[in-house]
């Protein structure tokens, strides 16, 4: 049993190399990406990375392993890091009169957004929205609307 043990740690011991060395292939593709489009990088698999080496340890997380640099909404500023944390049981939700609800994202310079998804809560009817606007623009009184999803 003693050789069926250490037969079973170097088979995980070489995938876990194999998928590290996929995880680290991926990042550095990103980093040399963004240099090659003189591009700050984005790298969010960078965070969870960087949790899952660290497992049990003190390491401390880069706060700037993030494509924005502020984030606001209308309402309820006391959850908003529920908007960014991960976890599909936590929530942000809004107060106030119909109409009146916004997510201010303000990205960092030369940040390209490829994709931006909302989560919502399809069996609660009465926080749907009816509308969800995306505008873009250089500063806030430059935006322009880019989608409309009614």
């Amino acid at each position: 049993s003693g050789a069926s043990l250490e037969t079973k740690v170097a088979q995980n011991s070489r995938i876990l190399a194999i998928i590290f060395s996929g995880v680290l292939q991926l990042l550095l593709s990103g980093i040399e990406e963004a240099r090659h489009t003189n591009q700050i990088p984005c790298l969010p698999l960078l965070q969870v990375f960087i949790n899952f080496i660290s497992r049990g340890s003190s390491a401390d997380l880069v706060e700037n392993d993030k494509c924005w640099e502020k984030i606001e909404v209308s309402s309820n500023a006391y959850r908003i890091s529920r908007l960014t944390d991960g976890d599909s049981s936590s929530y942000w939700e809004t107060s106030g009169r119909a109409g009146s609800h916004w997510i201010r994202l303000t990205m960092k310079k030369n940040v390209v957004i490829k994709k931006l998804s909302i989560d919502v809560n399809t069996s609660d009817s009465s926080y749907m929205p009816r509308k969800i606007t995306v505008q873009g623009g250089a500063s806030l009184n430059a935006m322009v609307d880019i989608n409309n999803i009614s």
